[in-house]
């Protein structure tokens, strides 16, 4: 009999400890030129991993996430804004399609002042399930005297 429950035991722990590093936390740091222009792709330039926009109007982006966890604890957009004018701003969305439109979004980052060192925009976390996926959209302001605002990454992080 105790050879049976060492074999379990034996079998048991391996499965344990698989099935518990699935659902572990989970960072994910994605290049800015992964994400795609919304509003006018001609604009919006992707080069050394940064995406920027070359034009003299705001420019829209989505930035995708490969999702594997059903929430997120936090969402953190690194980005550059040279627009005296403007701001660089993000929102995260976890969106669920289906026989009904159902989304989730989170409250608005964005960038404080102009200055050619990246910014840190916080986006609050935002919840979902396994068939819903997460997406980023940033508007990134309009060139500034040949300066170019952009986005440079983005980091999620899952549980």
């Amino acid at each position: 009999m105790k050879l049976v429950t060492n074999m379990i035991s034996l079998f048991l722990l391996p499965m344990t400890l698989i099935s518990t590093m699935a659902f572990a936390a989970d960072s994910k740091l994605y290049s800015g030129t992964l994400c795609q222009s919304i509003s006018n792709s001609t604009s919006v330039i992707h080069q050394d991993g940064v995406v920027y926009n070359k034009s003299t109007s705001i420019q829209s982006v989505d930035c995708g996430v490969a999702r594997d966890a059903a929430s997120s604890s936090a969402i953190t957009v690194y980005a550059i804004d040279q627009n005296y004018g403007d701001n660089v701003r993000c929102y995260a969305s976890s969106i669920k399609q289906g026989t009904a439109f159902v989304g989730w979004w989170s409250t608005t980052g964005s960038s404080s002042g102009t200055n050619s060192a990246p910014q840190t925009l916080s986006l609050r976390t935002v919840t979902g399930d396994s068939t819903s996926y997460l997406d980023i959209t940033c508007q990134i302001p309009a060139q500034y005297s040949g300066a170019n605002s952009a986005v440079l990454s983005y980091r999620v992080n899952e549980n």
